[in-house]
């Protein structure tokens, strides 16, 4: 008998809208990312992952290039990527 892939593999949550929101509102605060993690029971890497993803560069009033999170951003990209993945589904 063979054994599933899933019957072993750990589930994962995707990070919600209101976390991502959430994820935004702290790093305005000025909050590390380690406090972030604690507030929001996830980890590091799911967080710098996060805002990585999340972040945008933009030129501050000294037109400097600085770089801040949107969670609406990080929401699009999430979003775009569950479109590329269920149209790789159709394809096989």
């Amino acid at each position: 008998m063979t054994q599933s892939k899933n019957s072993t593999a750990e589930h994962y949550q995707q990070l919600t809208p209101e976390e991502r929101g959430t994820i935004e509102a702290y790093l305005n605060a000025g909050k590390s990312k380690a406090e972030i993690s604690r507030l929001l029971h996830r980890s590091r890497s799911t967080i710098s992952r996060e805002i990585r993803r999340g972040r945008v560069q933009q030129r501050n009033h000294d037109y400097l290039f600085v770089y801040r999170y949107y969670a609406d951003t990080s929401q699009l990209f999430r979003l775009f990527a569950k479109i590329r993945e269920i149209r790789q589904s159709l394809v096989k």
